[in-house]
């Protein structure tokens, strides 16, 4: 029976060197592969950003529930109007790639995708956003959802909650000397905690899930 060969492996690079020249090598495949990719990968995660948002409890109840009676959303165009203020959103994010750098043993760089203006500002100004009323009184009904948080917005009125009536086809606002009208507590928003920040913070992980899917086929299709 021949004898057992005895081969030994010496490594001429240190641990540091061979880690750092993989981080080298993914560096450049990301510097390489992303950037000719990124107009797809920016369109598809508007697109993406517009479907989460509409997948939420709140834009349910804006588009034929609650919150359309509650702030008199006329029924007419209700779910167009809506999505126009989502697709605002989607339309202003930013998606940028920022190219990839080898620093501390980490790659530094990527893709970053910002959201949200801090002061809804552009959502705000769309004409979506208000209502006139017949008697030439405007509605600030988005800024109410998003940044009065549960203060009272009219005194001396409530909603009467009722299919088929007011502007909205789903209620109307009613004198009551005892009562006050709010943004409802499970819908109400401060300018920093408020549906679209908490349809966000709430469901990080799938969201991030959604840009990493998007990525990653993007990145097979190469």
């Amino acid at each position: 029976m021949p004898n057992p060969i005895n081969i030994s492996v010496v490594l001429l690079e240190s641990n540091t060197q061979i880690k750092n020249k993989i981080l080298k090598a993914i560096t450049e495949d990301l510097n390489r592969l992303i950037p000719p990719v990124m107009n797809r990968i920016e369109a598809r995660i508007r697109a993406a950003t517009f479907i989460f948002f509409q997948q939420t409890e709140t834009y349910y109840s804006l588009v034929n529930g609650e919150l359309a009676g509650h702030f008199g959303i006329p029924s007419i165009n209700r779910q167009h109007n809506i999505d126009t203020i989502l697709k605002t959103i989607a339309n202003n994010m930013e998606v940028e790639y920022e190219v990839a750098r080898q620093r501390a043993g980490q790659i530094k760089g990527g893709i970053t995708v910002r959201v949200l203006m801090r002061d809804f500002s552009d959502l705000f100004g769309l004409p979506q956003a208000t209502i006139i009323t017949k008697n030439g009184d405007l509605l600030d009904w988005l800024r109410w959802l998003l940044a009065a948080g549960d203060k009272i917005i009219i005194k001396e009125w409530d909603i009467d909650l009722g299919i088929g009536e007011g502007r909205s086809g789903m209620g109307v606002m009613v004198p009551s000397t005892a009562g006050a009208w709010r943004v409802p507590p499970e819908f109400a928003g401060t300018i920093t905690n408020n549906w679209l920040t908490r349809a966000l913070s709430d469901n990080a992980n799938r969201y991030l899930s959604i840009i990493q899917t998007i990525i990653e086929d993007e990145l097979k299709r190469i």
